[in-house]
């Protein structure tokens, strides 16, 4: 299963989508999808609706939105964090890959990864 990312506001980085892009990865920006002034919740919902896992730095917000999924009996398609703000863009790319190879075979519903777990 090829990993589908969906970037949202507080991870876009024209850098990271261009290059993941060029590496074959199918990566949608919430730019692209027109979603920019969506609340978090509908972020969250639009992109498991579209079979995307969320590219976010809003970790509090995602990590309670996965958290209330679960609680409810709710699935999501993935969701990968990146805690640290100022994270270099290789380092992003560098991690985003990993998790992609890691699950290529793997079903990726309902997943919480912390992108610096995979540096």
């Amino acid at each position: 299963m090829a990993l589908r990312l969906y970037l949202d506001m507080d991870s876009l980085d024209s850098r990271v989508a261009q290059a993941l892009r060029r590496s074959g990865m199918d990566v949608l920006t919430s730019a692209d999808a027109g979603n920019q002034l969506l609340p978090d919740d509908a972020q969250l919902a639009f992109a498991t609706a579209q079979e995307r896992i969320v590219f976010t730095a809003n970790r509090g917000d995602f990590a309670r939105l996965h958290r209330q999924r679960m609680e409810a009996g709710r699935t999501h398609a993935g969701v990968i964090v990146r805690v640290n703000q100022a994270l270099p863009v290789g380092d992003q790319i560098r991690g985003l890959t990993r998790i992609a190879e890691a699950f290529e075979q793997q079903p990726t519903t309902n997943i919480f990864e912390y992108l610096e777990n995979w540096l």
